[in-house]
């Protein structure tokens, strides 16, 4: 048989303990909070550079075959006039959307493109033919984000078909990729 026996606890603490444990909690859950904020804002920053990188990769092969394209070709297609790039930059996606523009879809981003004839150059020799210069403008973008979309651009150089006379001193340039550029 259990006995219990009285006994009387006395304490003058007056819960000066339990107001510091609430402290304590409160500054915990506070810096547990804004602890989570910043894997949060840090968790969408690596997500937006992670999609900027892959959209611009995909860019960058359309840019690839673009050039590999105007360069087997004979016929160019997509050809626009020489135009500046802010005016391509301000072009609206219905106009590149429009039968100006080389379109598809790499991976899952669309893409168009578009080739500008620059003008031929009859002193610089790409093999035993003058130059011809093109460039080539890419649009990648997401089909989930409209935000989302990066512009490429590059100047290209292949041989020329048809004999000029040059004026100046000859000089040879390779052909392919001059320069490029990501536009914003």
């Amino acid at each position: 048989m259990l006995v219990m026996l009285p006994y009387e606890i006395k304490s003058k603490q007056s819960g000066i303990v339990l107001a510091l444990v609430l402290v304590f909690i409160f500054i915990f859950a506070v810096l547990s909070v804004w602890a989570l904020n910043l894997c949060l804002l840090a968790n969408k920053l690596s997500h937006n550079q992670f999609h900027k990188l892959s959209i611009s990769m995909a860019a960058e092969e359309v840019l690839k075959n673009a050039e590999a394209h105007l360069n087997k070709s004979d016929t160019i297609s997509c050809n626009i006039p020489m135009t500046t790039t802010q005016e391509l930059l301000h072009h609206s996606l219905t106009w590149w959307q429009s039968s100006v523009s080389c379109a598809g879809n790499f991976q899952h981003f669309q893409y168009y493109y578009v080739i500008e004839f620059l003008g031929y150059d009859p002193c610089a020799l790409v093999g035993q033919s003058s130059a011809s210069y093109f460039r080539v403008t890419v649009l990648a973008t997401t089909q989930k984000k409209l935000g989302a979309r990066v512009f490429l651009q590059s100047t290209f150089v292949k041989p020329n078909k048809i004999a000029l006379v040059c004026a100046g001193n000859k000089y040879s340039i390779s052909a392919g990729r001059q320069t490029w550029r990501e536009l914003n």
